[in-house]
């Protein structure tokens, strides 16, 4: 059985990317969400994922992780300080624009 994952930003070209990356990886894409409500509503939809995805490179306040947290999922995301900020060690990060290292933080 193959991992599910569920790519969560709002920049279509991001999740396009890492969406790929995922797929040649091995991972099973369930599905993209642009925003926090979205992704929440899929999550709900797609149980079956086991981690979520927020490759964002900018970020103001960075909701998607803290409505993943809410369900218990783990996050992997970019080393932004605002994450850092708002969500402490309770993300795990990777750093920022490194496409192996996101790819190899999924598989761990």
């Amino acid at each position: 059985m193959s991992h599910t994952v569920l790519v969560c930003d709002d920049a279509i070209f991001m999740r396009t990317m890492i969406s790929d990356i995922l797929t040649q990886a091995g991972f099973e894409v369930v599905g993209e969400a642009e925003t926090g409500v979205q992704a929440v509503e899929k999550y709900r939809l797609l149980k079956a994922a086991r981690l979520v995805l927020f490759p964002s490179l900018f970020e103001g306040f960075g909701l998607p992780p803290g409505e993943a947290g809410y369900w218990g999922t783990p996050v992997v995301a970019y080393d932004l300080p605002v994450l850092r900020e708002v969500y402490g060690a309770s993300l795990r990060y990777v750093p920022a624009g490194d496409q192996d290292a996101f790819a190899r933080a999924v598989h761990d």
